[in-house]
């Protein structure tokens, strides 16, 4: 018994694989050369003669005689003249040689594919989009083509498109019927599979028209005007490649603003020919109706709508592309989708106010409402729409930090630098009142640069939200926001400075002379915003250590010259001055310098300042600083290292903070300035040299 079963299986594996080599036999390098190339294997048939034409006229056809091998979806003669008939403005009998070129090149396909092939793709990975030899040269991408081969109709563990396909495309299937689709063109039964020297063809019973893809749509169709514009603000999309390699659908994209600064992000690949895309786009009267309470604080025109708002909206409304690749269909949407701010929305097809417009990149469902509506009820919504706040609204948005506060209501899927940004839930804002701003043009954010901004913008922002009364309860609040009572004493702003609060006032250690009464608050659902009388900044354009350590220039001359005008240290200079990174300097005074060049010279295991090279007193300097911000308050021992990898060490000695380095012989230093911060570290000027 066991034989006879040893011998079926036998019989049966035989018949399996002489099907698959009577299938592959025609695509076997050997034996092409027997075959006659895509052109003439065209040629030879009178039905596909008006398609050659065609080809010979846009001189496609020298293509498909060598070289790279193709798949060609070949209309029939009747095809190309019912397509004519039926789009009489755009037909191949008026197109130029450029648009019949375009029209033969998208009935064109790299590689060679089968319908087994296009089957088989299906299957192993749900892919029925195909790359193109029609190039958008407005993107720079080849336009993609959709093959529905019969496994898309359903089959096991598939899901079944067939009645969607028939409404969207206007074309039948038949689940009898083992033909596939092109678009919305049926291949033919006798003219499938037609092997050629280079490639393969198949004949399909209609011309398949290019489409645009989402952006190009989009910009074409004046009832999406409105949106169209907020994508259009993000024109200057590029991709951002870590350790050198662009990923595909975890492609981050950061928004490239006039000053050639990466400041926020976003990802929506509009305009990605290879991306399948699925947008839920509101019409102009849609998000005219929404925003029309509100444009008043934005001179009435919708287009003035801050890009906070913008950027929320329409990732709101647009598919989740790293969970979603491909196109969503209604039959993919009843379990709930994610949206691309990682929202999962459960009921998307209440929204639909239609049938999707069917794009080269995927679908655009209008919908007769927002999907989701950007949070004006938040600290972001209460900044943004108020006029009270309009200059400081300016400088949260020119700052970039608009963005920042607004993104702590999702789990944030942010990169900043390289590495993932981690949001508080909530936060507390300290806003100057409009009147402030408008005091004293000395004071004026509006002549700030943007540099400057980035710099002051943080010392207005606590993270987590503190109250003046003991409304921590409040349901006014987002669920799982964290409420603290605002009582007196220390707070660490977003920087890593600190505010301090004694009754109704502030003061800013970064400048304790400055105070700031608090005047008014208004809660928002994810934090709340203190309205103070009085700016918290002195008068330096710049706050960062560099601009810190520029007020002692003439107590560590020797020090900030070099920085200033050495040849070498001048990048370490550039350091400084960078917004977001975190330093902490220990400054030898000119005494102390000059106390180490006495000693230098009579040591010859050390070199006086003069006698260093530029590499030499670069190091000097870096062992001078350490990269993180140190306040330093009670230190016991304290082991920490600088920028250069040496080992220094903070303690108490008889009452007084000192510090030392590795060098077994040098005194150790005491603290002149202690703990003047800047917005990116802290400055501290000691009296003696930290030898490495």
């Amino acid at each position: 018994m066991n034989k006879i079963l040893l011998i079926l299986s036998a019989c049966f594996l035989v018949v399996l694989f002489s099907c698959e080599e009577d299938y592959y036999e025609k695509k076997s390098v050997y034996g092409y050369e027997n075959l006659s190339s895509i052109i003439d294997t065209l040629r030879s048939d009178a039905d596909f003669s008006k398609f050659v034409e065609l080809l010979e006229k846009s001189n496609v056809d020298d293509l498909l005689i060598r070289g790279t091998v193709y798949s060609v979806f070949a209309p029939t003669n009747a095809a190309i003249d019912a397509y004519n008939q039926n789009h009489p403005e755009k037909s191949t009998e008026v197109l130029d040689s450029v648009g019949i070129k375009n029209f033969v090149e998208y009935h064109i396909i790299f590689g060679i594919y089968y319908n087994y092939d296009f089957n088989k793709q299906y299957q192993n990975k749900s892919e029925n989009r195909y790359q193109s030899r029609l190039f958008n040269k407005k993107f720079n991408r080849y336009k993609y083509l959709s093959v529905f081969p019969k496994s898309y109709f359903g089959g096991a563990g598939k899901t079944n498109y067939s009645s969607e396909y028939q409404a969207i495309y206007h074309r039948e299937y038949e689940a009898s019927d083992s033909l596939f689709f092109v678009e919305s063109a049926k291949v033919i039964r006798n003219k499938m599979d037609i092997s050629c020297s280079n490639g393969v063809v198949h004949g399909i019973d209609a011309a398949i028209e290019p489409k645009l893809n989402a952006f190009e749509y989009l910009e074409s169709n004046p009832d999406f005007s409105t949106y169209f514009s907020f994508i259009d603000r993000y024109d200057t999309l590029i991709p951002v490649s870590f350790e050198g390699e662009l990923t595909h659908y975890n492609q981050e994209y950061w928004y490239k603003d006039e000053n050639n600064i990466h400041q926020q992000i976003t990802d929506l690949p509009f305009n990605e020919e290879q991306f399948d895309v699925t947008l839920f786009v509101p019409t102009n009267e849609v998000l005219n109706d929404f925003f029309e309470p509100y444009l008043v604080s934005f001179g009435g025109d919708i287009k003035n709508l801050p890009d906070d708002l913008v950027t929320g909206l329409l990732k709101y409304n647009f598919a989740n592309v790293n969970r979603h690749k491909k196109r969503l269909y209604e039959e993919d949407m009843k379990g709930g989708i994610s949206m691309a701010d990682y929202r999962t929305v459960s009921d998307p097809i209440d929204f639909l106010s239609k049938a999707p417009i069917v794009t080269s990149n995927g679908f655009i469902y209008p919908v007769n409402k927002l999907l989701a509506q950007p949070r004006l009820s938040s600290i972001t919504g209460k900044i943004l729409l108020d006029p009270q706040f309009a200059a400081y609204r300016y400088m949260m948005e020119e700052s970039g930090y608009i963005n920042i506060i607004s993104n702590s209501y999702y789990v944030s899927n942010d990169y900043l630098f390289g590495e993932k940004v981690s949001y508080p839930e909530s936060w507390t804002l300290i806003a100057p009142a409009q009147v402030v701003f408008e005091d004293s043009i000395a004071k004026s954010v509006y002549d700030m640069n943007t540099l400057s901004l980035r710099d002051a913008a943080p010392f207005f922002i606590i993270p987590n939200t503190i109250l003046l009364t003991d409304e921590a309860m409040d349901n006014k609040f987002d669920k799982g926001t964290r409420v603290d009572q605002f009582k007196d004493g220390y707070y660490s702003t977003y920087r890593g400075a600190f505010m301090r609060k004694q009754g109704n006032t502030l003061y800013s250690s970064l400048f304790p002379d400055s105070v700031a009464q608090i005047i008014d608050y208004q809660v928002g659902s994810n934090g709340i915003v203190y309205i103070v009388d009085d700016y918290l900044w002195g008068t330096i354009p710049s706050f960062t250590v560099y601009a810190q350590l520029t007020r002692h220039k003439s107590t560590v001359q020797t020090y900030y010259g070099e920085l200033t005008n050495g040849l070498h240290s001048e990048l370490l200079q550039e350091e400084l001055l960078q917004w977001q990174r975190d330093f902490t300097l220990f400054i030898p005074t000119d005494e102390a310098m000059k106390a180490y060049d006495v000693r230098a010279a009579n040591d010859d295991n050390l070199k006086t300042w003069a006698e260093m090279n530029t590499v030499e007193r670069d190091y000097f300097l870096r062992s001078h600083i350490v990269r993180k911000r140190m306040m330093i308050t009670n230190p016991n021992n304290e082991i920490f290292y600088s920028s250069v990898g040496k080992k220094l060490t903070l303690f108490k000695d008889r009452g007084q903070i000192r510090i030392k380095g590795t060098h077994a012989d040098q005194a150790a230093a005491s603290f002149k300035i202690l703990n003047e911060q800047g917005s990116n570290g802290v400055v501290n000027i000691i009296d003696q040299v930290l030898l490495p």
